[in-house]
């Protein structure tokens, strides 16, 4: 996970397209910065389908790095845990919450204490339309925030809990 890797990897995703990837007629060459050229032999463009919460579930990273900018990353390591709380849809669950603790966890050594990404999670119901259904960009009934405020609509949703 480094920066030119990551920003080599967008480039050829902006050239190719996201299915430029899996096809098999582009060399890895292209997807990776010049340094790593002479290692492209020993290297193979993974395609299988990654798990869609784990770059949510990673997130703890940043935190992780900017605890460590500011010096306090000795001191969450030694509490437990790195944030005091995640907060989100009750729908996390089984989703970032949980591929949270499994990344941090996973990429431990047996030896490392654990450290986990959070110490408590919060979550909150789901804004329901004028039907009571969960608004939902796959159902298609949003409302932009922007449409309520540029035009001045009143709108009082109900709130799932």
């Amino acid at each position: 996970m480094e920066d030119d890797v990551i920003d080599s990897i967008i480039e050829g995703v902006n050239r190719y397209g996201l299915e430029g990837w899996v096809s098999s007629t582009d060399d890895i060459k292209s997807w990776i910065p010049e340094r790593l050229h002479s290692e492209a032999d020993h290297l193979v463009k993974g395609k299988d389908t990654m798990d869609v919460w784990f770059d949510s579930g990673s997130s703890w990273k940043v935190i992780e790095k900017f605890l460590a900018d500011e010096g306090l990353l000795d001191q969450a390591n030694n509490r437990g845990y790195l944030a005091d709380v995640y907060l989100e849809g009750s729908d996390q669950h089984r989703g970032w919450f949980q591929s949270s603790i499994l990344t941090k966890v996973g990429i431990r050594s047996s030896e490392e204490p654990v450290v986990l990404p959070y110490k408590k999670i919060v979550t909150h119901g789901f804004t329901l339309d004028e039907k009571g259904d969960k608004m939902s960009k796959s159902l298609g009934n949003t409302i932009l925030p922007v449409d309520i405020l540029d035009e001045n609509q009143i709108y009082l949703p109900f709130l799932a809990w």
